[in-house]
């Protein structure tokens, strides 16, 4: 068996029953990513319905590289906040289910467990807040604009010194803390 003819077997063009004269569809087995430009199995690619072979048109790998990059992440944000413009209705009524409150009173339940101590320096945070004690700033420490500010703690073992952020930039901070 020549190269040639074990090449278009691969790919699912001649039907070896028929002597190999008679082109039909077999399943390929292979697909090149159009990322890498390398031919991969199809078990390397991920499930895409819009495409004609239903899978993506880059492999895994090459999926994963662009998701974690700085475009890739962008990106995922931009379209999660398009689905929330788009569905706000859908998720408001979701968010007013039963089902949903209870799930998200189990959860906070979980967590008020788990993290006791964060919790708690929460609280002193706030009381101290409410009772002016202490004054939440309007500008954020980070970002340096007037928005609303949070209260991070760096320490929680000493609730009433926070770094007082927006909510980009705490969530920011966490981000890095996290990796």
């Amino acid at each position: 068996m020549n190269d040639k003819y074990a090449d278009d077997l691969c790919r699912g063009m001649i039907d070896e029953a028929s002597g190999g004269n008679k082109m039909v569809f077999v399943a390929a087995t292979k697909k090149k990513c159009t990322k890498c430009k390398i031919e991969k199995l199809l078990a390397e690619f991920c499930k895409r319905a819009a495409s004609k072979d239903h899978l993506s048109y880059w492999c895994r790998t090459c999926k994963v590289k662009y998701q974690q990059s700085p475009v890739g992440k962008e990106g995922h944000d931009r379209g999660n906040a398009r689905y929330r413009q788009t569905h706000a209705a859908e998720i408001i009524e979701y968010r007013q289910a039963p089902a949903y409150k209870e799930t998200q009173s189990r959860n906070s339940a979980n967590y008020s467990e788990k993290f006791p101590e964060r919790i708690k320096a929460v609280q002193i945070l706030n009381h101290a807040v409410a009772t002016g004690e202490i004054i939440r700033p309007l500008i954020c420490e980070s970002c340096n604009e007037k928005k609303f500010v949070e209260g991070h703690h760096p320490d929680y073992d000493k609730p009433l010194e926070v770094d007082w952020l927006c909510v980009l930039c705490h969530r920011k901070l966490h981000k890095e803390l996290s990796k």
